[in-house]
C-alpha cells in the first residue's frame, strides 16, 4: 500500500471503475483501477479488471499479464481462471485454456460457460472424446442451451459418429434455428452420410444466418468440391480467406483447386502460393538459431513429419525408403500427425529409430519437439494437402527443411530449403523460376515404390471376356476437368464400342454422377457407356477392380501418382499427356523410367491418338498386360537401395551447405 494514503477508500474507487467499465467508458475506468492499484498493487480485482480492459483493447499480452497477476493472489477465484482461458484461446494457446477452463468448472461446477468454453477447446485440440464427455456435462446443468448441443455435435462429428452428431445439431437448432455451428455441423455430418443435397442446403442455410462465419464457407467448398463444381468451391475458400485471412485451411484448399485448372499456369501459381506465404517470411523463421553439431560428416538426424503415416496412397513410397535407409548415415525419425493409428503405422514405427505421436500437438508445440530431438534435416511428406503442419515449416523447426513426396508444387515458403524431385517432372531451367526451394533432382526420379502386400494377380485383358474396350480411371474426380472430359470423350468417340470405368470417393455420389455424366453426354457420350465404381475398402483388394480395365488415362494437368504405379502394376497400360508443370509430368516420369515413351502424349491430339490406337491394338494391349509388372520391378522406380543412396547424398549435401 501506499504511505500517506491511509483513508483512500478502494472499494469506492473499484466500484465507480466498475461502473464507467460497464457503461464502455474504459478511459475513466482504468483510471479508477490505476488509483487502487497505486494504493495496493497486488489488489486482484483491480487487477483482474485491468486485463479485461486491456483485452479489449486486443492487447492480449497485457492482459494475461494483469490476469494471471490476479490469480496469483486469488487463485480460488473461478471468474479470473475463466477469463484467463478466454484471452489464452484467443492468443490461440488452447492448451493453457484448457487449463483455466478446467480450473474455472472445478471451482464452480455449476458454471456453463467455464465447461462448455472446456469442450469447445478441447474440441479445437482434436480430443473430440474428452469434449464430448464436458459438452454432456454441460447440457446436465442446461439442456436449453444450443450453444452446447451445437458443440456436442462437432464433438461427435469429429469421431465419425454422423447420425448421433446430426441428431445433436437438429437439438440445437429446435432452439435455436439460426444457430450457424449447428447448421455447419449438421452439412458435414449429412455430407459424410451421402445426403449431398440436404447437406448443401444446411451450410448455404448457415451462411444466411451468419453472413461472416468462415467456417461456412469453407465446408460449403469442400462439399461443392465433392458435388464436382470447383468453380463454386474456389469462391467459397476465396470468401472464408476474406472473412479469416490467415485460415490455413481454407488457403490450402483453395490453392489445391488450382493446381488441377487449366487456366492457371506456372508464373499464377507461384504467385497464389508466395501470396499465402508472405506472412511468415518476416516471422520465427528468420531469426530461429540452432545449436546442431556443424560437423559435415556425422551421422545426421532426418526427421520426417506426415498426417499419412498410415494405409494411405503415400506410405507406398515412405515405407521402402525407410526400409532401405542406411543407419550408417542417417537416423530416421517419425513424427506422425496421424488421428487414428492404423497397422500401417505400426509397420513404418517399428522401421523408424524414433518416432513420436504429436497429433495432439499444436504446431508451435511440434516445433519445439523437433528443436528438441534436434532434427538435422526436417522432411515434410504432406505440403498443403488434408492434415499438413506447414506452420511448422514456416516457423522452421529444423535447420534444413526439405519437401517431398506429398505436395506438388511449391510450399511458397522461403524457410523451406528444398523439394526433391527429378529432371523429368521439373526439367532444368524454367522450373527453378517459380519455386521458392532449391530443386533437388535424383537421378533416377523422385519416387519409390513398394506394391501392397498381397496384391492380386495380374488378369487378362478385358477386352477378351467384354468383346470391347474398357478405359478407366480412379484418379479423384477434382482431376477429371471439363478438357479431360473433352479429352476422353473423344476417345470414346473414336473407339465407338468402348466405355469408361471411373472410381473415386466422390463419384460415388448420384448428384456428382449425374453431372460428370452430363458433361460427358455434351460431347455426344450416352450416359451408358460410363460405368461409376465406389470407393472400395483396403481390405476388399481396391487393386482387383484392375482386372476390368485395358487401359488407364492419366488426368491432365494434375496426373495421377498411386493410381499409375497401381495400373502399372496390375498390368494396365496408362496413357499420358506431357504438361508443363511438375503435377503435370509425373505420368511422363513414371513411363520414361519404365520404357514406355510411346504411351506418352504431347499434345490433346496426340493424346487422343494413342489412346485410341491402342485399344485397337489387341495384340500391343495383351503383351503389355503381361510385362508391364516386370518392367515397372526391373526400374530405378523400385530400387529402394538405389533411391535410399540418392536421397542420403542429397541430404549430405544440403547439411554441408548449412554447415559452410
Amino acid at each position: 500500500m501506499v504511505a500517506g494514503a491511509p483513508d483512500f477508500d478502494a472499494e469506492t474507487a473499484l466500484h465507480e471503475g466498475l461502473a464507467h467499465h460497464r457503461a464502455g467508458r474504459l478511459s475513466e475506468a482504468r483510471d479508477c483501477y490505476d488509483r487502487v492499484l497505486a494504493w495496493h498493487p497486488t489488489h486482484p480485482d483491480a487487477l483482474h479488471f485491468m486485463g479485461l480492459i486491456a483485452q479489449a483493447g486486443d492487447d492480449l499480452a497485457r492482459a494475461e499479464e494483469f490476469i494471471g497477476k490476479a490469480i496469483a493472489e486469488a487463485p480460488d477465484r473461478p471468474t479470473f481462471q475463466f477469463n484467463l482461458g478466454v484471452v489464452l484461446s484467443q492468443k490461440g494457446d488452447v492448451r493453457g485454456a484448457i487449463v483455466c477452463f478446467q480450473r474455472a468448472s472445478e471451482l464452480d461446477p455449476t458454471s456453463v460457460p467455464a465447461v462448455y468454453n472446456l469442450g469447445l477447446s478441447l474440441g479445437r485440440r482434436g480430443n473430440g472424446v474428452a469434449a464430448e464427455a464436458a459438452f454432456r456435462q454441460a447440457l446436465e446443468l442446461d439442456s436449453t442451451h444450443a450453444g452446447v448441443w451445437a458443440g456436442l455435435g462437432a464433438a461427435l462429428s469429429k469421431q465419425g459418429r454422423d447420425e448421433e452428431a446430426e441428431e445433436a445439431c437438429r437439438k440445437a437448432l429446435a432452439i435455436d434455428p439460426k444457430n450457424a455451428e449447428a447448421l455447419t455441423t449438421l452439412g458435414n455430418s449429412l455430407q459424410r452420410q451421402g445426403r449431398l443435397t440436404a447437406a448443401e442446403e444446411a451450410q448455404r442455410t448457415a451462411i444466411e444466418a451468419s453472413p461472416n462465419y468462415a467456417t461456412a464457407y469453407y465446408n460449403l467448398g469442400n462439399l461443392l468440391n465433392r458435388l464436382w463444381r470447383s468453380d463454386e468451391a474456389i469462391q467459397c475458400f476465396r470468401r472464408a480467406i476474406e472473412l479469416t485471412p490467415g485460415y490455413l485451411d481454407a488457403e490450402a484448399n483453395h490453392l489445391l483447386n488450382l493446381l488441377y485448372r487449366t487456366d492457371q499456369d506456372e508464373e499464377s501459381l507461384f504467385l497464389a502460393h508466395r501470396t499465402w506465404a508472405e506472412r511468415f517470411d518476416a516471422g520465427a523463421a528468420a531469426s530461429e538459431t540452432f545449436d546442431n553439431d556443424r560437423d559435415p560428416d556425422r551421422r545426421l538426424r532426418v526427421g520426417y513429419l506426415s498426417p499419412d503415416f498410415r494405409t494411405h496412397s503415400c506410405a507406398y513410397f515412405i515405407e521402402p525408403l525407410f526400409r532401405a535407409h542406411d543407419r550408417r548415415k542417417v537416423e530416421v525419425i517419425g513424427f506422425s500427425t496421424v488421428a487414428a493409428p492404423d497397422e500401417k503405422t505400426a509397420a513404418l514405427r517399428g522401421l523408424a529409430d524414433g518416432w513420436h505421436e504429436v497429433a495432439s500437438l499444436d504446431d508451435t508445440e511440434i516445433g519445439a519437439k523437433i528443436r528438441q530431438e534436434r532434427i538435422d534435416i526436417l522432411v515434410d511428406l504432406a505440403g498443403l494437402t488434408r492434415g499438413g503442419r506447414i506452420r511448422v515449416f514456416a516457423n522452421r523447426a529444423a535447420p534444413v527443411q526439405v519437401s517431398w513426396l506429398g505436395y506438388p508444387s511449391t510450399t511458397g515458403l522461403w524457410s523451406m530449403d528444398a523439394w526433391i524431385t527429378d529432371a523429368i517432372a521439373d526439367p532444368s531451367g524454367e522450373a527453378d523460376r517459380w519455386h521458392t526451394e532449391e530443386l533437388v533432382r535424383l537421378e533416377g526420379g523422385f519416387l519409390c515404390y513398394a506394391p501392397p502386400s498381397g496384391a492380386p494377380d495380374i488378369g487378362p485383358p478385358p477386352v477378351q471376356r467384354n468383346r470391347y474396350v474398357t478405359f478407366g480411371s480412379f484418379n479423384n474426380s477434382l482431376k477429371m476437368t471439363t478438357d479431360v472430359i473433352a479429352a476422353w470423350a473423344a476417345i470414346l468417340n473414336a473407339v465407338p464400342d468402348a466405355c469408361l470405368l471411373l472410381k473415386s470417393v466422390m463419384s460415388g455420389a448420384p448428384e456428382t454422377r449425374a453431372r460428370i455424366a452430363a458433361e460427358f453426354a455434351a460431347h455426344g457420350v450416352e450416359d451408358g457407356r460410363l460405368q461409376f465404381a465406389d470407393w472400395i475398402a483396403q481390405e476388399d483388394q481396391p487393386m482387383m477392380l484392375y482386372h476390368d480395365v485395358d487401359i488407364a488415362l492419366d488426368p491432365f494437368p494434375y496426373n495421377g501418382t498411386t493410381t499409375t504405379f497401381e495400373a502399372l502394376w496390375m498390368g494396365v497400360p496408362v496413357i499420358s499427356m506431357a504438361g508443363v508443370r511438375h503435377a503435370g509430368r509425373v505420368g511422363c516420369m513414371i513411363l520414361t523410367r519404365i520404357g514406355c515413351t510411346d504411351l506418352i502424349a504431347n499434345s490433346t491430339d496426340e493424346y487422343v491418338a494413342k489412346a485410341a490406337a491402342l485399344a485397337m491394338d489387341a495384340d500391343k494391349l495383351a503383351d503389355l498386360r503381361c510385362n508391364l509388372r516386370a518392367r515397372l520391378a526391373g526400374s530405378s522406380l523400385m530400387d529402394e537401395r538405389r533411391f535410399a543412396n540418392e536421397l542420403e547424398a542429397a541430404y549430405r549435401r544440403l547439411w554441408a551447405a548449412n554447415s559452410a
